[in-house]
């Protein structure tokens, strides 16, 4: 009886630990699509490369926002936010490397 009452609860916590990554992962990727438009202005390069910029981002959070917290909505939008958001990164990092490597 203690194993079959203790399994719901690891899975819960198993759960609760990979919405926890995902939201994490979602926090970070959003900070580097900021972080390598920061860079690359830094570097005196105009960027409007990539095309999951920030009002995008707001979307889809606002949108799985509007059916809950606890929805099953919410971990597909940060899923979505995490993997589009990497590949903005990558696409402003490609622009950036063409563009410096252009200019020498």
């Amino acid at each position: 009886q203690v194993v079959a009452a203790r399994d719901p609860v690891e899975h819960a916590a198993h759960e609760a630990g990979f919405y926890a990554l995902l939201a994490v992962l979602a926090m970070v990727s959003a900070l580097l699509v900021s972080y390598t438009r920061a860079r690359m202005e830094g570097l005196g390069l105009p960027c409007r490369a990539g095309w999951f910029e920030r009002p995008e981002r707001l979307v889809v959070l606002l949108g799985a926002a509007l059916f809950g917290a606890a929805s099953p909505v919410m971990p597909w939008a940060l899923a979505v936010l995490v993997v589009l958001s990497f590949f903005t990164v990558f696409q402003r990092v490609a622009y950036a490397r063409a563009r410096l490597q252009g200019s020498a």
